[in-house]
């Protein structure tokens, strides 16, 4: 169920009631998530007066750091008074706009996997609890409040009920259901039955499936060696591959989040030149330094890093290793007159074509198609490497909730792990894997670099770099533009 306080037209007598009766309203905040104070928060968890697995901060905290998507969010927080000895009560929030999309002034209970939103109220003090969490709300600017799964006949929902009757407000209703729960007194085959003969059919298909592969049997693991060897051997099942590549990713800085999202395969951006060009026969590049050479003028080519994310990230990774200083670079590269573009084949063709002999950031890959449609090319075309470091870029995969076949994509995703996938990429677009060891396929092998003998950048943080975005393309447009 749902209860949501109307605000409207009510915000006055709420300041008003606030300003009377503030020493039984205790003291209220509105903090983020991830400032909560964690020893606070723990001990009201063990005297709240309805429990909420789902707002303990070891999970609460956990899914706000890591899960994407579900950061952001704020606490609505009781205290027993001026001095904040004691946590009285907490919800976690988000604005309507962010959980709902809808623009209006008012505040939703978080669900980040959390299928109940009852507030940590505690035992003790739930009155001065509830009336302290709706201050905070109104506080916030919120004219209503929405907790989209409480259960409505708990001592956390009369609390609120009490509290919003204070204001002289009224709570409503949406959408009650019962939900649905286990009888765990009942025997498997009838608790089985009550599913439904369709699904059913389906869990007696699947564990058939599973009986090709060996005996199926349940058990309880005992804490312990016991269950560090069952989670040993979920682990060898879960994925036959991942282990392959796992250390050289972490090397490399990828990002990969096993077992939602793996790293297969990766790319770099590589210094390309053309030796039958004029002025280019004994050039060679092995440092940034080469690269804004000043023999090198007008024979460059500046990647457009505001249209293209991969150059942006290349440029970010380069910055935050400390390899290059663009402060430095970018007015040094504008000095050879380069000219400006963000595709890599038509860079490809300018450096084949002589009209600009020089690409600092192309990929192997390109050298290699090219090669297979003009062999003649493998003698004048040449790639090399940065002394500073190569950035990778990983390209990533999951199956995405909902697919509408997702063990095919598992399948898919096991498979790229493989030598046997990694093969096929890798001959075919001469990109790298990251699995150790690795030897790739003869044809490709003359394009790609050795990962051992060179110094790998990655980031540690992938997503949060978009927040660099525009700096970095400033620094660039302030040269190119």
């Amino acid at each position: 169920m749902s209860i949501i306080e109307s605000w409207s037209g009510a915000a006055g007598r709420v300041a008003d009631k606030i300003a009377a009766s503030t020493p039984r309203l205790g003291t209220f905040d509105i903090v983020d998530l991830l400032a909560v104070p964690q020893a606070a928060w723990a001990d009201l968890v063990t005297r709240a007066i309805e429990p909420n697995a789902f707002y303990h901060p070891a999970w609460a905290s956990a899914v706000a750091r890591h899960a994407e998507g579900k950061s952001g969010a704020r606490a609505l927080l009781a205290w027993d008074g001026p001095a904040r000895t004691r946590l009285i009560g907490l919800l976690p929030v988000m604005s309507a706009w962010r959980a709902l999309r809808l623009p209006i002034p008012a505040l939703v209970a978080w669900q980040a996997y959390a299928p109940l939103t009852t507030p940590l109220i505690d035992r003790d003090m739930p009155d001065v609890a509830a009336r302290a969490l709706l201050a905070a709300a109104n506080k916030a600017g919120a004219m209503a409040l929405l907790l989209p799964s409480l259960a409505d006949e708990g001592p956390a929902a009369r609390a609120l009920r009490g509290a919003i009757a204070e204001f002289k407000s009224a709570a409503y209703t949406f959408n009650r259901y019962q939900r649905a729960q286990l009888d765990a007194t009942q025997d498997g085959d009838t608790a089985i039955q009550s599913l439904g003969s369709k699904k059913t059919k389906e869990l007696r298909r699947q564990r058939n499936r599973l009986a090709d592969g060996g005996e199926v049997a349940f058990r309880i693991a005992a804490p312990g060696a016991e269950t560090d060897a069952a989670l040993d051997a979920f682990l060898a099942l879960d994925s036959g591959y991942w282990k392959d590549s796992e250390r050289l990713i972490e090397a490399a800085g990828q990002y990969a989040r096993y077992p939602y999202v793996v790293t297969p395969l990766a790319y770099t951006f590589q210094p390309i030149w053309n030796t039958a060009c004029p002025g280019m026969e004994n050039f060679n590049v092995t440092s940034y330094k080469d690269a804004v050479a000043a023999e090198l003028s007008g024979k460059t080519i500046s990647s457009d890093i505001t249209k293209s994310s991969t150059y942006t990230n290349t440029v970010i990774a380069l910055q935050q290793a400390g390899a290059v200083d663009f402060k430095e670079f970018w007015p040094a590269l504008a000095k050879t007159d380069p000219i400006l573009e963000f595709r890599t084949e038509p860079k490809m063709q300018m450096v084949i074509s002589c009209q600009r002999p020089f690409d600092m950031w192309n990929l192997a890959g390109r050298v290699y198609q090219n090669v297979v449609k003009q062999p003649e090319l493998a003698n004048t075309l040449k790639m090399g490497s940065y002394e500073e470091g190569m950035a990778f870029l990983g390209n990533q995969v999951a199956v995405l909730k909902g697919a509408p076949s997702p063990n095919a994509g598992k399948l898919l995703i096991e498979f790229l792990l493989s030598e046997e996938g990694a093969n096929i990429f890798v001959e075919g677009e001469a990109v790298y894997t990251f699995r150790d060891g690795y030897t790739p396929p003869e044809a490709a092998a003359p394009y790609l670099l050795n990962l051992s003998e060179h110094k790998l950048i990655g980031m540690k943080d992938w997503v949060g770099a978009v927040a660099d975005y525009a700096g970095a393309r400033e620094l660039w447009q302030e040269n190119f533009r």
